[in-house]
């Protein structure tokens, strides 16, 4: 029974040798992030009826180069999107589903135009919560955030309520930007 514990311990020993031992083939170098530019939100309050769409428009200090590569956007039906821009809900006294819904829209839409999800299903090697809003950033310096809210009209008179949406820069977008905006709802 010794015998076959440091036989066992041997082995285990030379296992770990050869594991730590091991040299690295290939070199892999942090790859540094270019052709990004800071964005910040035209106004930081908005007023939206009820049974509307909310939109806001996004300033940018630069416009992000069409370069699209693996680590600089993505396709979407051929049309470049290099702006990407993350939005969640981090307060306000509207209900999501009484008062208002997010616009969750897939790849499927195939318009060019903007395309809106959950970060989750962009990517489920994303860990953020919330919202990803992406568009051509390489054209203008100003872009409408638009059509990812809808506002309940709900018949009610409950007076104003607000929803607070926070924007963040998502993972690998090249849109640095971290604002909150207020939404008020009115009857």
């Amino acid at each position: 029974m010794k015998k076959i514990l440091n036989i066992k311990t041997l082995l285990l020993s030379l296992c770990t040798l050869v594991i730590i031992s091991c040299e690295q083939d290939e070199v892999v170098f942090d790859t540094e992030i270019g052709n990004f530019t800071n964005a910040k939100a035209a106004q930081n309050a908005i007023t939206v009826s009820e049974g509307n769409q909310a939109e806001f428009i996004v300033v940018q200090e630069d416009l992000v180069q069409g370069k699209i590569d693996e680590w600089e956007g993505i396709y979407v039906y051929d049309e470049p999107i290099s702006g990407q821009i993350g939005l969640r809900v981090v307060g306000g006294t509207a209900t999501e589903g009484t008062d208002y819904t997010f616009n969750n829209y897939n790849w499927g839409t195939g318009d060019g135009n903007y395309y809106f999800m959950t970060i989750q299903d962009f990517s489920p090697f994303l860990f953020q919560e919330g919202y990803i809003y992406t568009y051509d950033a390489s054209t203008s310096l100003q872009n409408t955030i638009t059509d990812f809210l809808t506002i309940i009209d709900d018949g009610v008179t409950e007076g104003e309520e607000t929803i607070e949406i926070q924007l963040f820069p998502v993972a690998l977008g090249y849109i640095n930007i971290n604002e909150t905006i207020t939404i008020t709802i009115t009857d």
